[in-house]
Order: C-alpha cells, then structure tokens, then sequence
C-alpha cells in the first residue's frame, strides 16, 4: 500500500509541494489538470520534466493525474465543441501520463446540470469509447470517480460504464467520502467495484478531515484488505489552518487503520 496527497492538502507551490510530501512522509503526489488546461505545468513536455526532476530529488512519486480540466468540458455536454475538448484532454493526458512514472488518471464523471442522466452516460461512453485506444496503446489507465454533478455516481452506474466501454483500459477511481457525501454505504460500493478499482480518494464525508469520524474508516480498511487492493491511497481531506499539520495528522491514522486491518487479516 501507498499513501499520497492532492496537492490542494497541502496549500504549497510546486517547487514546494514535493518536499513537504517527502517532510511529512508521503509516498506521493496527485496533481490536477486545471480547467484552463493549456496553461498547466502538466500540458507541456517542459513541465512535466520538471514534476519529474523534483520527484528525483525528493523520493516522492507522481501517484496519479487529475483531469480536472473536465469540469470545464465534459462528454455529457450539450455543445459539440465541448465535447471535443473534453476528447483532447482526456486522450492527451492518456499519452502523456506514463511519462511522470504513474498510469492511472482520475476522471471525474462530471455531467450536466438538469440533464437526463440516461443521455449523460451514453455521452460518456461514447467519449470513452474514443479515448480507450490512446489510453491501451500509452498503458495509461483511465479511472472513472464518483463526482456530485454526475449521471453515474454509484458503484453499479460506474460499473455499467465499464461494462459499455469494454476496454482494459478503463476503470474505477472510487472516493470514500464522496459514496457517503452521496447517499452510499462505501462498504458495499467497494464491495461491488473490487478488482476494477484502480485508485482511491480517501477522506470523510464533505471532505471532511478522518478525527471527525464521518466514516468508518475502520470499516474502509477492512473491506480494501477484502478486495485485495493494494494501491495508492490518496487523501483529498480539505487544507486546515496549518495545512502541513493536518495532513500528517490523517496520514498517522489512516495508517494505523491499514496497519490493523492487514494484522487483523492475518490473525
């Protein structure tokens, strides 16, 4: 198992960021595409080199990449053009990704406001249909997250996506603290989803910070050691007043959660 951080936890500079991780005893980073994605350190080959320079020089790894970008253009979108966009983005950071060490990329389903949500996914699958060659070709993976504005926000929705799209290439970013946010027992949505999870957000329900007991994390760990999942776990908890502070203080219990739950499956 491996921890990481989203760099919003952390509130520090990209020149910074690495280095706190490394402080605080993280094993990696996650970073977000932003909407104006052009403009992004991870757009160009310049930038991405210099991600990779500084996790030479830290230890600390890139875990994932964030398509945040989708927010602004998203497959389920009304307008054509958008969807273009949205195409771009996601088939680029296909390509690009593998250069920063890691394969898995987060992409947040995100849909549109009082859309019908049968349109939404088939929208999506379409979108995905195209990109899944790039993503099979790069050994990229495209993980598929849970969001609030979605058509597909569960376990089973998310699952029909897969089943759609039918690429090896396409799977499941499953957030602990959005399923509760939402309604779902995280339990039984890692349960349904298993071997197609690919990563995982971890934090309470509203992004709340794990000593405000929001979710059993108890519970969370005893299932991923259930499903056999064995990869990173990324915190997505908002920044605290001492960002650094707050961040290592979830990172000791969440360990102590994996930590008792693989002896527990051990006994």
């Amino acid at each position: 198992m491996k921890f990481g951080t989203r760099t919003g936890v952390l509130k520090q500079p990209t020149e910074r960021v690495f280095h706190e991780a490394q402080a605080i005893g993280f094993d990696g980073i996650e970073f977000d595409l932003a909407r104006d994605y052009k403009g992004d350190i991870l757009w160009t080959r310049e930038g991405r080199q210099r991600l990779l320079d500084l996790a030479r020089e830290t230890g600390v790894e890139v875990s994932s990449v964030c398509l945040g970008a989708l927010w602004g253009q998203t497959f389920a979108s009304d307008d054509a053009a958008e969807r273009e966009r949205a195409t771009e983005v996601v088939s680029e950071a296909a390509r690009f990704t593998p250069e920063l060490g890691t394969r898995v990329i987060l992409v947040p389903i995100v849909g549109v406001e009082g859309q019908d949500a049968a349109t939404g996914v088939e929208r999506w699958i379409d979108g995905l249909r195209a990109c899944a060659p790039v993503a099979e070709s790069s050994g990229a993976i495209l993980a598929l997250e849970n969001v609030g504005r979605s058509p597909a926000n569960s376990a089973p929705a998310i699952a029909g996506i897969l089943d759609a799209v039918g690429s090896p290439a396409i799977r499941a970013y499953y957030d602990v603290g959005n399923g509760k946010s939402l309604g779902y027992d995280p339990i039984e949505e890692l349960q349904h989803l298993r071997d197609r999870i690919a990563q995982v957000h971890i934090k309470g329900a509203r992004a709340a910070q794990l000593w405000e007991n929001t979710l059993d994390m108890t519970s969370v760990a005893r299932t991923l050691k259930e499903i056999g999942y064995d990869g990173y776990l990324v915190f997505e908890t908002q920044a605290t007043e001492n960002p650094s502070e707050g961040a290592a203080r979830n990172l000791a219990l969440l360990k102590g959660y994996i930590g008792e739950a693989y002896a527990t499956a051990r006994q």
